[in-house]
């Protein structure tokens, strides 16, 4: 998300992308080993508040609004497609 126009909404406030990053290894650190993949992180993790429930967002820079769980989805579709992640 660095550099790239996109802002991480949490709960209603939005975030920068050291920000979110900083609170989604927090969560990843806490999830031990209940996390093994890409897919389970972004499932499990990134998707929504674990304290509200509330769905994560992503503002793009034309100001569209995208599901966080969604968003990086599709990021990771695009990264195995091209091979990057063997």
């Amino acid at each position: 998300m660095a550099d790239s126009g996109v802002v991480f909404i949490r709960n209603g406030t939005e975030h920068t992308a050291a920000q979110a990053a900083d609170h989604l290894r927090t969560k990843r650190k806490a999830a031990g080993k209940k996390i093994k993949t890409a897919r389970d992180f972004i499932e499990q993790l990134a998707t929504r508040s674990s304290l509200s429930g509330k769905p994560y967002l992503i503002r793009t820079g034309d100001g569209r609004e995208t599901p966080a769980g969604s968003w990086l989805a599709e990021r990771l579709r695009t990264l195995e497609s091209a091979g990057a992640t063997e």
